[in-house]
């Protein structure tokens, strides 16, 4: 990420809204709160750049969290619609968007695998760090139902090796988050999602890749592409330097991976 003299200008105002409600977050959503400001916005704005989510009239945040993302697409397309499952964070990202000035988000709460907007509203799907946190391959089609058709979508998910990373390094510990319990919990619910059970809420699916690419090609999606997470672009786009936010691989197992996929126009 950016070093702090290269932080967005609005960096200050962010900062007056995260002290607002940091204080009434548990320990482990405070400290992901002000990691993933830390930095601005310059990078999330660079990174949708090169996956081309730019110029749309409707874009969807899948699970939009905090809001960073958000407030990076609202400034690169003409409306940004977030949907999310905590009170806590659409209140947050309300709170900055009015603080900001930024007019053109929208914001409701509700699940990414049971969407309330109509079929074909959205342009163009970003969903970070979410899907895995859903019945996925339920997510999956309502994600393709709401997207217009030749409309683009973007996902991520974590391999083996990320929950290995989690159970050997424990990165971002925290009082109420046990990296490594959430490693464990992550096998048991992919387990049970996988024969039928319903999964936990809260606790990741673990998704291969070639489950996750076959899930889109039958929900519509083509021109399907994968790659690390932070290392795909759109074509034409001008490549320049994009450190990635996590590692594609950890202690030789796959990390982090992304995927780009258009829905079919039939």
């Amino acid at each position: 990420m950016h070093s702090p003299e290269n932080r967005d200008p609005f960096s200050a105002i962010i900062a007056q809204v995260i002290a607002r409600h940091a204080p009434v977050l548990n320990d482990n959503a405070a400290r992901f709160l002000r990691r993933v400001y830390e930095a601005g916005l310059a990078a999330y704005s660079t990174r949708l750049t090169a996956y081309g989510f730019t110029g749309q009239e409707r874009v969807l945040d899948a699970g939009c969290g905090f809001g960073q993302w958000t407030l990076a697409l609202s400034r690169i397309n003409k409306a940004v619609y977030a949907v999310d499952t905590s009170t806590e964070r659409i209140q947050f990202v309300q709170d900055v968007s009015h603080a900001l000035g930024i007019p053109n988000i929208s914001v409701s709460l509700g699940r990414i695998d049971t969407l309330h907007y109509p079929d074909e509203t959205f342009d163009a799907v970003f969903c970070y760090g979410v899907i895995f946190l859903t019945p996925w391959k339920e997510a999956v089609k309502e994600l393709s139902r709401v997207l217009k058709r030749g409309g683009r979508l973007y996902v991520n998910a974590n391999g083996f090796g990320w929950y290995k990373h989690l159970w050997y390094h424990e990165p971002n510990k925290a009082q109420d988050y046990d990296p490594k319990l959430h490693a464990a919990k992550v096998l048991l619910n992919t387990w049970r999602y996988g024969h039928g059970y319903a999964p936990e809420p809260g606790i990741d699916i673990l998704i291969e890749p070639a489950e996750l690419e076959s899930a889109l090609g039958e929900a519509g999606f083509v021109d399907i592409r994968r790659a690390a997470e932070g290392c795909l672009r759109d074509e034409g786009y001008q490549d320049h330097m994009i450190p990635p936010f996590f590692k594609g691989e950890y202690m030789g197992d796959l990390g982090v991976y992304e995927v780009l996929a258009r829905k079919g126009r039939k």
